[in-house]
């Protein structure tokens, strides 16, 4: 399974990004990319399996927030 937290922080910190306009961009962005990629596979993932993944990169995204916001 992908690491989305590590994913995620990474690319926020490396683009300086302290707006939580902005964050909330390029997770938007990001979720989009991911679920067009996930929907893509040959053969296909199972919605379940899809579900899942996306359930993950959310609960990174609301880490990720909780960290910014305890900082």
């Amino acid at each position: 399974m992908t690491d989305f937290y590590s994913l995620l922080k990474q690319s926020i910190i490396e683009r300086g990004i302290r707006d939580a306009g902005e964050r909330d961009e390029i997770y938007a962005q990001a979720r989009r990319a991911m679920i067009r990629q996930l929907w893509a596979f040959d053969p296909p993932l199972d919605e379940e399996e899809i579900d899942q993944r996306i359930g993950a990169f959310d609960v990174a995204v609301s880490d990720i927030e909780g960290d910014v916001s305890a900082a």
